[in-house]
């Protein structure tokens, strides 16, 4: 269900993920929010960032596979599919399309934040109308794709 089967560039629920060619320095992603606002960053502005619920709860870090902190860890508590404080549970507060508190809720107002040195980077939600924003999908495909 949260799968977006590779296919990169495309729409996600109207959060469009517009991906730049690689260079030799650092790749470079654009990310397209809602209402038209437009930002720009590298993997490595989001890296080590927190993904914080709005009931306060600790989600997940961007990081790489082997952090047990990692979204995308598969076995750690924040990125397993059957774990309670994964975005990655479907059936869980934190990841299920109809808890407030999950970025797959599309009509959510309160939707986990990424977190940076206590700067908000952005919401990570499905709803359009909440910007900045990214979409869960992106930043999971982002994370596996750029963290080491």
């Amino acid at each position: 269900m949260h799968n977006n089967g590779g296919r990169e560039g495309l729409a996600f629920s109207g959060a469009f993920c517009a991906l730049k060619e690689p260079s030799t320095q650092a790749p470079d992603r654009t990310v397209m929010f809602s209402q038209g606002v437009e930002m720009s960053f590298t993997f490595y502005d989001i890296e080590g960032s927190h993904l914080i619920a709005n009931d306060g709860e600790f989600i997940g870090q961007i990081s790489g596979e082997f952090d047990e902190k990692s979204i995308i860890n598969e076995f750690g508590p924040h990125g397993g599919e059957f774990n309670d404080k994964s975005i990655s549970n479907e059936f869980c507060n934190y990841g299920g399309e109809f808890s407030d508190l999950s970025p797959y809720n599309e009509f959510s107002q309160t939707p986990p934040r990424l977190i940076k040195g206590n700067k908000v980077i952005a919401y990570v939600t499905k709803n359009e109308f909440l910007s900045p924003r990214i979409d869960p999908d992106v930043l999971l495909a982002m994370t596996k794709r750029e963290a080491i």
